[in-house]
């Protein structure tokens, strides 16, 4: 997708050198280079954790891409990826998981919708 002035006004990005400790919250799209110590939360948007990234905390929003390594617990209202090369060490909540090749899981999934709502688990 070519980011225009209208999208690229939501399109967040944090880059290989920043260091970041505290809770980010966000409406949009995230892209994560850098270091985050802390959580990462949006209700609206989207996550992709970049290959030179490194997350210490959980992590929600409906969507979430994952390319580096993370060390807390992901809840996904909708869609997860666990790229190829990425690592994640935590347990996971999503409606919809694709785990590639090459990626590492140490942790517990819940993957798939609630039967009576038909959405994803709630988060805690």
């Amino acid at each position: 997708m070519a980011f225009t002035p209208k999208n690229l006004e939501k399109h967040n990005i944090l880059a290989e050198d920043v260091v970041l400790r505290g809770s980010i919250a966000f409406e949009g799209e995230l892209q994560v280079d850098g270091r985050v110590e802390g959580t990462i939360e949006s209700k609206s948007g989207s996550v992709v954790i970049g290959a030179s990234s490194t997350i210490e905390g959980d992590v929600a929003s409906p969507n979430i891409t994952v390319h580096g390594e993370v060390h807390g617990n992901l809840s996904i209202d909708d869609r997860c990826v666990l790229a190829e090369g990425c690592k994640l060490i935590g347990d996971l909540k999503a409606s919809s998981l694709m785990l590639e090749e090459g990626a590492v899981f140490w942790g517990k999934s819940q993957v798939g919708t609630s039967p009576k709502s038909g959405k994803a688990p709630a988060r805690k």
